[in-house]
């Protein structure tokens, strides 16, 4: 289960492509943006292909998860770690 370090970042909306695929996660509170490419290359710099210590998670109700990188395919993309609810998962999250 990745660690969520204090200088992680709280992912509060995501953009979305036309077939619903992660183009960017936002962080609202912060004023940030952060495209996906880049999301999965800061995170894939903890370690390959998930992240051990993600720089990014999400937080529902009090609900933290961790966002990793998995590989479908062969090619890396988002998604939050499994837990216990479905609330804190970054395809149920308000577009950005």
């Amino acid at each position: 289960m990745p660690v969520i370090p204090p200088w992680s970042r709280k992912v509060t909306h995501v953009e979305r492509d036309a077939e619903k695929r992660t183009k960017a996660l936002c962080m609202k509170e912060q004023g940030l943006r952060v495209v996906a490419a880049v999301a999965i290359q800061e995170i894939q710099q903890n370690g390959h292909p998930q992240s051990q210590c993600s720089p990014y998670y999400t937080d529902v109700g009090g609900v933290k998860a961790a966002v990793i990188v998995v590989l479908r395919d062969g090619k890396p993309y988002l998604r939050t770690d499994p837990d216990k609810t479905t609330r804190n998962n970054l395809d149920v999250l308000p577009d950005c």
